[in-house]
């Protein structure tokens, strides 16, 4: 899988650019704010229909204009040659076409072309929140597995209404025990998948991490990970009937705080991942290049992953991230990123990166303008 060209239509500080990619190699070079990053957040829009950054649709549209357009050629040895686009317009909705024809649903998108990316700020998925650690499982696990997209959409619906109807009730609304029932039966029918899936991936994902970080750290430390689902009582082992039945119990047993509350408590909205290096939990005591090793595996982690599941290697997305590591790692990283399909790596660091990478394509990047090196 690669990304043979990209263009881009009024999308940041870029008026209209077209990029023919390399199969393997490729570096983005410039100053920051060049718009380097703009260039790798629209491989990441074609491929998930949306920024990595959180923002507003309409903030990508450039100064002065009213709508930006995405389209690029891809190639899969399972699909062949196929064209996406993506177009969107002010106080519009966005449309994506695949080989031309409209496309109505973002799901649609999703997974029909594969990448990962790494940024400095993932950093936060083992320092931050666990909402940007289940936002990494399902963005990691909907690539993959389009059984595992329909159920996080689907699970996410439910709950919408469910807390809805709870809110209701908290309020004093007069809603049916049995109305509230109906959706408390699909929410553990999509939560149970939803947690099974979860705990079947981060358990083919936990070996593959354990050895990218043993390589960045010559084996010095050990390093462990830990699904923790939002009910203890489930385990990774189990069955979909097991943990259904457990599911099952304790909404029960939250049946009345939830109604005080008006919200659902528990279940897949709530999980989190949890890290260990040498037993002790990273978030409380790992130094700031533990946390940075350990990202920077996981991301690797997931590019080996993807390829284990669809038999083809994501695209991988580096953006600014060698600056954070010591040269014996950048070495490091480099060199697995040669044994990986397409890679894309945009920074500032030219005099150091170029050497490293003799047969890397190389664009300039300045000020919305983008200019293939020749060596």
């Amino acid at each position: 899988m690669y990304l043979h060209n990209i263009e881009l239509t009024q999308f940041r500080n870029y008026d209209y650019i077209e990029l023919i990619l390399d199969e393997k190699k490729n570096l983005l070079l410039g100053n920051n704010g060049s718009g380097k990053t703009n260039l790798l957040e629209a491989i990441y829009y074609l491929s998930l229909g949306k920024s990595f950054r959180g923002v507003r649709d309409e903030i990508l549209i450039q100064v002065e204009e009213d709508y930006f357009r995405i389209k690029g050629e891809s190639e899969s040895k399972f699909r062949g040659r196929q064209i996406a686009e993506i177009a969107y317009q002010k106080e519009s909705r966005k449309k994506i076409k695949i080989d031309g024809k409209e496309k109505h649903k973002l799901s649609e998108l999703i997974g029909q072309f594969p990448m990962v990316l790494l940024v400095p700020e993932d950093i936060m998925l083992t320092q931050g929140s666990p909402s940007g650690r289940r936002a990494f499982m399902d963005s990691a696990f909907s690539q993959i597995s389009p059984l595992y997209l329909a159920n996080i959409l689907d699970y996410q619906k439910v709950l919408t209404q469910r807390n809805k109807l709870l809110r209701q009730i908290a309020s004093g609304e007069n809603i049916a025990k049995e109305t509230l029932d109906i959706w408390t039966e699909q929410l553990i029918e999509y939560g149970t998948q939803l947690t099974h899936q979860r705990a079947y991936y981060l358990e083919q994902l936990k070996p593959l991490l354990k050895d990218y970080y043993n390589i960045f750290v010559n084996d010095k430390e050990t390093l462990d990970l830990f699904y923790n689902a939002s009910i203890s009582e489930i385990k990774t082992n189990m069955s979909i009937r097991e943990i259904k039945l457990i599911y099952k119990e304790k909404l029960k047993e939250k049946y009345k705080r939830e109604l005080e509350r008006g919200t659902t408590l528990i279940g897949p909205h709530r999980d989190d991942i949890g890290f260990t290096i040498d037993d002790l939990e990273i978030r409380s005591y790992g130094s700031q290049g533990q946390h940075r090793t350990l990202v920077l595996s996981l991301r690797l982690a997931q590019a080996k992953q993807t390829l284990k599941e669809i038999g083809e290697m994501p695209l991988l997305l580096l953006d600014d991230v060698l600056f954070e590591l010591d040269f014996d790692r950048v070495e490091r990283l480099l060199e697995i990123a040669d044994s990986f399909g397409q890679v894309c790596l945009a920074t500032a660091r030219e005099s150091e990166v170029v050497p490293l990478l003799p047969n890397a394509k190389k664009f300039r990047i300045e000020s919305g303008q983008c200019f293939n090196i020749r060596d």
